[in-house]
């Protein structure tokens, strides 16, 4: 028998096999796909979650980029810039004013000390924290406007809820009720209100105005007109009114739909500042432009 080890077989030379056509495709796959995420990291201006362009970012990149678009900046809710309003009293008159009952009832009624008022309004609010602001106002309108249950009066009583006490019955009540609903919450977050209880060919009507001070009108046109789909598409003027200090009182009825829009038609009233304490006659000085004409 022959031994193995003194006849070796010879082993061929393995076959030399290049990448193929599958490998090249995959190789030139993978260097593209490469580049362009090196392309993006480096050329393309980033993106914040809004999907508006981040200035401060993208400053380099402007006039390499010829697919640049630009899109508006995010307009801001402005911090209302006001005093609470003062008033002249005269102390014989103040006796004998016909609102006297009417204004003891609604302070009474507009308890924004309330924990439970309170703590709904800077729930509220706080979508939008920070120093009493616009958008706070805002949110507060908007939560009664679409949450409010219009339920009646007894059929022979004139029912004044408490702020506090419409909390608890879950935003159930009559416009009056609103009203107070309404001024209570801007009381209880820093802002000043008012409520106005007014008369015209449709009857009777309650409805709160907010003091905006001195904030710019521009500013407020802007954030407002912005918020709200209405106005951005179809467009229209905002409704408020300018006091005898020159504070700007924007209109929160809840016919209007969105904070500013158009006024309760009426031919007199009364309006009852809840800090002051204080009630007087709708003059000139505070009728919506359209009733002044007629």
């Amino acid at each position: 028998m022959e031994n193995p080890s003194e006849n070796p077989v010879e082993n061929p030379e393995p076959q030399k096999k290049g990448i193929g056509a599958f490998g090249t495709f995959i190789l030139i796959l993978s260097l593209a796909l490469i580049g362009y995420y090196v392309y993006r990291s480096i050329y393309v201006a980033p993106q914040n979650s809004k999907g508006t362009v981040n200035w401060k970012e993208s400053e380099e990149s402007y006039e390499s980029n010829t697919e640049w678009t630009e899109t508006e900046e995010e307009i801001y809710a402005p911090e209302i810039d006001y005093r609470v309003s003062k008033q002249q009293k005269k102390l014989f008159k103040e006796m004998f004013k016909d609102c006297n009952k009417s204004k003891r009832k609604l302070i009474k009624a507009c308890d924004y000390k309330n924990q439970k008022v309170r703590n709904f309004a800077v729930q509220t609010a706080g979508k939008d924290p920070g120093n009493f602001n616009l958008a706070q106002i805002c949110d507060l309108f908007d939560h009664l406007y679409h949450n409010w249950k219009y339920v009646n009066d007894p059929a022979t009583t004139e029912y004044l809820a408490k702020a506090s006490e419409t909390v608890e019955n879950n935003l159930n009540g009559d416009c009056d009720d609103f009203a107070v609903m309404l001024c209570s919450s801007i009381l209880a977050v820093g802002g000043e209100a008012r409520i106005n209880y007014a008369w015209g060919e449709d009857g009777g009507h309650a409805f709160t105005e907010v003091n905006l001070g001195k904030t710019d009108e521009q500013e407020v046109i802007n954030y407002i007109t912005n918020r709200y789909y209405n106005l951005k598409v179809f467009g229209g003027n905002l409704n408020g009114k300018l006091d005898k200090e020159g504070n700007l009182w924007l209109n929160l009825d809840w016919f209007a739909e969105n904070p500013g829009g158009d006024y309760f038609k009426y031919k007199i009233g009364y309006t009852f500042y809840i800090l002051n304490k204080y009630c007087e006659n709708i003059d000139a000085s505070t009728v919506a432009p359209e009733e002044e004409e007629n």
